[in-house]
């Protein structure tokens, strides 16, 4: 019998790939994550986070844990980075203190509903495509079963001022520059995910491509290191 102590229960996440096509070519967001962070020090990762509560309390999202991880998705993005993907990709009020309404959504302070109902603005899950899922192996530490979502950035979100608090810094990079230059710094999904994107020519392509794949799992998801 074996004496080793269970495998921790993948705790659900979610992660959100934004992309915006550069000079030359499609472009994502990074993260690069501090080398004292408690978790997947110096990791380049996507945004994004576990899922909490109040991301079930959407329209549809207590009984479809895909709809949660949208929202969560979005949240995520929110509190690390100051973007608000929202459906008409006008961004927040002119006079809204970004740094500190984010600051405010991931005390919980205040819900991110709430203050999206305060600044006028909806979210719209149609834009993002469900792109990847993977669960973390049970030998790992930290375990994550986390849903990676695909959004094409507005033109305002895509030129909008970042905030970084939760990184290092916050870059936008070319799928094939990360994986050449930063193979080392990039966990198993983030790896796989950018390889997929890599031969996308343009945003439009890449969605595309996404929603014609459908989600990667299956095989995959056990193939996380």
């Amino acid at each position: 019998m074996s004496n080793a102590p269970p495998s921790p229960t993948p705790v659900p996440a979610a992660s959100l790939i934004l992309l915006r096509q550069g000079h030359d070519g499609v472009e994502v967001l990074v993260g690069h994550r501090s080398l004292g962070a408690r978790a997947f020090p110096g990791a380049i990762v996507f945004p994004g986070g576990k899922l909490e509560a109040q991301d079930a309390e959407w329209p549809g999202a207590s009984d479809d844990s895909l709809r949660a991880a949208l929202y969560s998705a979005l949240r995520e993005a929110f509190e690390e980075t100051g973007l608000l993907i929202e459906a008409e990709g006008a961004g927040a009020p002119a006079d809204a203190d970004i740094a500190l309404e984010r600051r405010r959504v991931e005390g919980g302070e205040v819900a991110f509903a709430e203050l999206l109902r305060r600044w006028g603005r909806a979210l719209d899950p149609a834009r993002l495509t469900p792109f990847a899922h993977w669960i973390t192996p049970e030998r790992a530490p930290y375990r994550f079963d986390t849903h990676f979502f695909l959004v094409a950035a507005s033109s305002y979100e895509a030129q909008a001022p970042l905030i970084c608090e939760e990184f290092e810094q916050l870059n936008w990079m070319r799928p094939d520059a990360l994986l050449e230059r930063e193979e080392r710094r990039l966990m198993t999904p983030t790896r796989h995910c950018l390889d997929l994107l890599r031969a996308a020519l343009t945003v439009s392509d890449a969605i595309q491509a996404a929603r014609l794949r459908g989600m990667v799992e299956g095989q995959d998801v056990r193939a996380v290191q």
